[in-house]
C-alpha cells in the first residue's frame, strides 16, 4: 500500500494526494498483527489500544515502518490556538473479489491509518515556529515581558524577502518513523471498511505538535498491494508532504537462524542478510545510513549477552559481501567499510558521509550483531540528497550472492 504526493489541504475542498499502486516492500500493514502462537503480546499507545492489544493477542508489527509516510503540517499564518482537521483516506484500487468455498470465507482486507506526532527533523534544528510574531512573551513567573520591533520587518530586508518566498514552509529532512512507542501520543482507527477510514484531529496546533504530525496509511494484512487518496479537510490550510520513497525509505528485516551469521571475525558472517544499494545519478551525494532495532524485543537477550548482541553494519561494493575493493568507500579522506559494533539500539554512517554513484553497480549494505546466532528484528534506513533504489538481496543466504540486476 503506497505511493504519493506532496499536496496542500486548502479550506472546504479537500486536496488529495493521488496514490499509485504500491510495491510489497511499501505494503507494511497495521501497527498492530495477530501474535502468533507462543509469542509475547504488545501494546501500542494508550487507552483503549494497549487495552485492545493485551486482550486481543496482538503484537507488534516491525514491517509497519515500509508504509507511505505523510507530513502534516500547519503554515507560518495558521491560528495560534489549534484548527480542527478531518483526515479520510479512500482505497482506489478496484478489487477482485473471490467467492466463498464452503462455509470457510476469505477475509475481507481493510483500510486504515495511524497518526503520530512527526520526528524532530533530522538536522536538529529548533522548529522555526516556537515564537510566533506578534506572541506575547512571558517570563518564569508569567509577567509579559517587553518587546521591541524587530529590524527584519524592513521591506527591504532580504531576510524577510527569503521567508516570503516561502522556504521556511518547505519540508525539513526527516528519518522515517521506525515504531509507534505505547506511551507517545498517537490514534488509530479501526480497520472496520474496506474502502475508507476517517480520523478528527481536534486543537492541531504548533505549541501541541511543533514539527508537525505523522500519517501512516496502510491495509490490514502486511503485504497486500493498493492504491489510495488521502484527503485532509480543515478552515484553514495546511501543508501535506509525502515522505519520498526515492529519497527516504527504511525496510524492516530480521536475523533468524541460519542468517545470523554475526561480524567478519566469524566465518559465518557472510549469511547474514544484505541489501543493495544503488545510487541514481552521476555526482557524490550525501547519504545516511542507519541500523536500529526495537528495544522491547532485544531486552531479553541483552540482559543475558549485551557484548554479543551489540549491531553494526558494513558497506561493500559491489553485490558480494567483500571487505576487499572498497577503494570508492571513503570518509574525511579515509577509507570506510563499516560502522562500530554498539551496545545501543541505533547505529549510522558518521556525519556529512557521502557516496559516489556506481556505473552498473550496487553497494551492499550487510547489518549484523557482534556475535552469530543472535535473533531478532532490526530496521535499515537509507536518506540520501538524491534518489536511489534500495532492496533486499534475491539470493539465499550464504548461497547465490548474485542480484537481480533488473530490479530497482
Amino acid at each position: 500500500k503506497s505511493g504519493s504526493a506532496p499536496t496542500n489541504a486548502a479550506a472546504a475542498i479537500a486536496a488529495a494526494a493521488a496514490g499509485g499502486e504500491g510495491e510489497k516492500e511499501t505494503a507494511g500493514g497495521p501497527l498492530l498483527i495477530k501474535a502468533a502462537p507462543g509469542t509475547t503480546t504488545s501494546g501500542s499507545g494508550s487507552g483503549k489500544h494497549a487495552a485492545a492489544a493485551a486482550s486481543g493477542g496482538l503484537a507488534m508489527n516491525h514491517k509497519w515502518c515500509e508504509n507511505p509516510q505523510f507530513i502534516l503540517r500547519l503554515p507560518r499564518d495558521a491560528p495560534r490556538f489549534g484548527v480542527t482537521a478531518k483526515i479520510v483516506l479512500k482505497r482506489t484500487d478496484s478489487r477482485e473479489v473471490k467467492p466463498a468455498r464452503g462455509r470457510h470465507r476469505e477475509p475481507e482486507v481493510c483500510v486504515g491509518m495511524l497518526v503520530s506526532k512527526a520526528p524532530v527533523p533530522d538536522d536538529g534544528r529548533k522548529n522555526r515556529r516556537s515564537f510566533r510574531p506578534g506572541q506575547v512573551r512571558l517570563n518564569a513567573l508569567g509577567e509579559e515581558m517587553p518587546t521591541k520591533e524587530s529590524s527584519l520587518r524592513n521591506p527591504r530586508s532580504k531576510f524577510l524577502q527569503q521567508s516570503l518566498q516561502g522556504g521556511e514552509d518547505s519540508l525539513p529532512t526527516l528519518d522515517r518513523k521506525m515504531l509507534v512507542d505505547k506511551e507517545e501520543w498517537h490514534i488509530m482507527s479501526d480497520y472496520s471498511s474496506s474502502n475508507h477510514a476517517c480520523l478528527t484531529l481536534n486543537g492541531f496546533s504548533d505549541n501541541w505538535a511543533p514539527n508537525g504530525l505523522l500519517i501512516a496509511p496502510s491495509l490490514s494484512e502486511v503485504g497486500v498491494k493498493g492504491s489510495f487518496l488521502l484527503e485532509v479537510h480543515c478552515d484553514h490550510p495546511l501543508l501535506l508532504d509525502a515522505l519520498p520513497e526515492s529519497r527516504t525509505r527504511t525496510l524492516a528485516g530480521e536475523w533468524v537462524e541460519g542468517c545470523a551469521g554475526g561480524s567478519h571475525m566469524h566465518m559465518t558472517w557472510k549469511k547474514n542478510p544484505r541489501y543493495h544499494l544503488r545510487l541514481l545519478g552521476n555526482q557524490r551525494t550525501k547519504v545516511k545510513i542507519s541500523l536500529s532495532r526495537p528495544a522491547a524485543k532485544w531486552k531479553g537477550q541483552i540482559s543475558k549477552d549485551s557484548v554479543g548482541c551489540m549491531i553494526g553494519f558494513y558497506l561493500v561494493q559491489g553485490p558480494s559481501p567483500s571487505r576487499d575493493l572498497n577503494e570508492d568507500i571513503t570518509h574525511n579522506g579515509e577509507p570506510w567499510s563499516e560502522t562500530p559494533f554498539v551496545p545501543m539500539h541505533s547505529v549510522s554512517t558518521p556525519s556529512s558521509f557521502e557516496l559516489q554513484p556506481l556505473e552498473d553497480e550496487v553497494y551492499t549494505i550487510i547489518p549484523t550483531t557482534f556475535e552469530p546466532e543472535k535473533t531478532g528484528p532490526f530496521f535499515l534506513s537509507v536518506v540520501s540528497d538524491s534518489e536511489f533504489a534500495l532492496h533486499r538481496d534475491t539470493g539465499k543466504a550464504g548461497g547465490d550472492w548474485r542480484m537481480d540486476r533488473g530490479r530497482k
